[in-house]
């Protein structure tokens, strides 16, 4: 897989991620609907069920996850990590059912900081990351070897030398 195969699933996957989080787990963005399956959903630990069939198990604060979770979406993919009123934040695992994976930093739901993507062929992302796109220094490699070492700007390789846009 090329470096824009992986690229894009590093944005598909990442898209995935904030569209089941925000639509079909809307804990964060409204009134959450489903049911408690035990424990203290508003502040304490606690398993929660979507009406969409997402599963929260983990810490609540205020009726939001916070704290250590787990969310298991419908269709087999999961989060597990830290969470901050509602969304993950902090450092965090999030496995898709194909097998990609996304390991590292995050911020109110995006990936943030350092982390890595793997994807199902072996090809992967490590480094820097900004608003879910690969950010900064990282290295990308392809069937086991080194493919870029260098800087990424929203997703994009721009070479093994910083550049700055002056404006």
């Amino acid at each position: 897989m090329s470096w824009d195969g992986m690229k894009s699933g590093t944005v598909v996957c990442l898209a995935l991620f904030v569209f089941a989080m925000f639509f079909i787990a809307p804990a964060s963005l409204s009134a959450r609907t489903g049911k408690i399956i035990e424990g203290n959903c508003e502040n304490g630990t606690g398993t929660f069920e979507y009406s969409s069939g997402a599963l929260y198990v983990g810490e609540w604060l205020n009726g939001k996850e916070h704290g250590r979770g787990r969310m298991t979406l419908p269709d087999g993919s999961s989060y597990e990590g830290e969470y901050k009123n509602g969304r993950p934040h902090g450092y965090g695992v999030f496995q898709l059912r194909d097998g990609r994976e996304y390991n590292g930093e995050w911020k109110y739901g995006v990936a943030e900081g350092q982390g890595v993507e793997v994807n199902p062929d072996g090809s992967s992302y490590q480094g820097h990351w900004h608003n879910g796109l690969p950010s900064g220094y990282g290295v990308s490699t392809v069937g086991g070897r080194e493919e870029r070492q260098g800087y990424w700007i929203d997703g994009e390789y721009v070479g093994k030398d910083k550049f700055w846009n002056v404006r």
